[in-house]
């Protein structure tokens, strides 16, 4: 096919999707304060997912006088379903212009909706780029702890902590890691970094969990933030950094 007819294809679909002409469905996205509601067409949707194949077979979920068919998922944002709907519409997606959260909820979300091929066209994107995934390492990790359908990125970080488990204090999101695995990753002491540079990032990584209470500047603290503070960092004691 040529790149003109693509185009041309691509748009048309966009139009068919805006234009909400002859839509059967209506989908409520998101949470409250940020939802979405998109009107489609369940033929397209039940041919591109098969997550939709199933859902819209259930007759009972047509609600109204005009027999449209009422969905809710609170779980997919607004941002990442926009993205997706024009995806099974058109064909296309470039996720170049997201950020790597953006394309990590893509993934999940794609992967919820049985979008197969978009999954793996994810997963080969995210791994395109190892820079940018040992700099979301936490990020990364704790998708593929909880994702073990994604093989490629559950094979990258096994392979990488192995090699270097200091990957996790380097990480630029190392402050979002949970508690009980940076526990476990100071317990067992098998990194690289001296007990300065552990002190110090632990210090960061009990800030950020104060909930924006205390700030870097232990000079300007209160007794109630050094309190706080003590409270957080108090598991790790027991254990040498």
């Amino acid at each position: 096919m040529s790149t003109e007819l693509s185009d041309l294809l691509h748009n048309e679909y966009d139009e068919v999707l805006n234009s909400c002409e002859f839509s059967d469905i209506e989908i409520m996205i998101g949470e409250d304060p940020d939802t979405k509601v998109y009107k489609a067409h369940s033929l397209i949707l039940k041919i591109r997912s098969p997550y939709f194949r199933t859902a819209l077979t259930d007759d009972s979920e047509r609600t109204d006088d005009n027999n449209v068919i009422k969905l809710q998922k609170s779980d997919i944002t607004v941002e990442v379903f926009d993205i997706l709907i024009k995806y099974m519409y058109s064909s296309f997606i470039d996720l170049y212009r997201n950020d790597i959260k953006t394309n990590v909820a893509l993934l999940i979300a794609a992967d919820e909706l049985c979008l197969n091929g978009l999954c793996n066209f994810i997963e080969e994107h995210l791994l395109s780029d190892e820079i940018l995934l040992k700099q979301n390492f936490i990020l990364i990790q704790s998708v593929a702890s909880k994702y073990h359908q994604f093989n490629k990125l559950v094979q990258f970080c096994e392979v990488n902590f192995e090699l270097d488990p200091s990957l996790i204090f380097m990480a630029e999101d190392f402050t979002e890691i949970k508690q009980e695995i940076l526990l476990d990753v100071i317990e067992k002491n098998n990194h690289a970094e001296s007990p300065i540079e552990i002190w110090d990032r632990l210090f960061e990584w009990c800030v950020a969990q104060s909930n924006d209470e205390l700030s870097l500047d232990v000079t300007k603290w209160t007794q109630n933030e050094t309190s706080i503070f003590r409270s957080i960092v108090q598991p790790f004691l027991p254990h040498q950094c």
